[in-house]
């Protein structure tokens, strides 16, 4: 019983060393007591191994539960918090031949494809939005800035060659129009996936013109351009 009495001694005092060596001696003892042989000890010393490495397996995959649990908490809360500072993101595909596609997303969903995405404050999101996917800015990308080697693709660095205009002063009221539209948009497509936005977006069309000051003849070009796409890719 002095075995014992020395292993509880080194658990009070926290010696792992120790305990493990007089615990093998302790084993030992058992093992002499009840006349076992070597095949026999060797038995249950690896039946004891095999729990010994499944409870510290259990006890590793807990603490990595643990840890995971937390990083996500925080993580999660941080999201959280970032949220405040922006609602929305816009997405994007890689390739556009047909049409201007950026869509305003604010759900936290993620293409399962290869896309781009632009994150930056609700109202500015949302103009960029109606900005972007207007048949002027898309006249544009065709003729200057997609392609290189893919029909329709845009890249991220030629998109940020695009002439955006800045939101000042003077085109504050056609921003906050074209912000509405793309409102009106967003809530009539919530409530129905199909509902028809042609209307909206040829006013927002419109709008574009006017942040760029163009003539009637240069939309009549535009207009043209993009009546011509149309037909080209019907033929396709």
């Amino acid at each position: 019983m002095e075995c014992v009495g020395e292993i509880l001694t080194n658990k009070k005092q926290d010696s792992t060393s120790d305990t493990k060596a007089l615990e093998s001696r302790l084993d030992s003892l058992i093992y002499k007591a009840y006349g076992l042989n070597e095949n026999e000890i060797n038995l249950i010393e690896t039946e004891l191994s095999t729990r010994e490495r499944e409870r510290e397996r259990t006890e590793i995959i807990d603490k990595i539960y643990r840890l995971y649990t937390q990083f996500y908490d925080s993580a999660y809360n941080f999201t959280m918090e970032a949220q405040v500072a922006y609602q929305g993101k816009i997405l994007y595909p890689c390739i556009m031949a047909n049409e201007s596609c950026f869509v305003y997303e604010e759900k936290g969903f993620f293409a399962p494809a290869p896309a781009n995405l632009i994150t930056g404050k609700e109202c500015d999101m949302k103009y960029l939005t109606g900005f972007l996917n207007s048949s002027f800015v898309y006249f544009l990308m065709r003729e200057f800035y997609m392609g290189g080697g893919i029909e329709g693709e845009l890249k991220t660095n030629n998109l940020l060659k695009l002439p955006i205009p800045k939101i000042t002063k003077a085109n504050q009221t056609i921003v906050n129009q074209i912000i509405a539209l793309v409102d009106e948009i967003l809530q009539n497509k919530a409530k129905d996936k199909n509902f028809n936005s042609l209307e909206f977006e040829s006013k927002i069309d419109n709008l574009v013109y006017k942040l760029y000051n163009l003539d009637e003849k240069e939309i009549k070009i535009i207009k043209g351009a993009a009546r011509r796409d149309i037909f080209i890719n019907k033929e396709l």
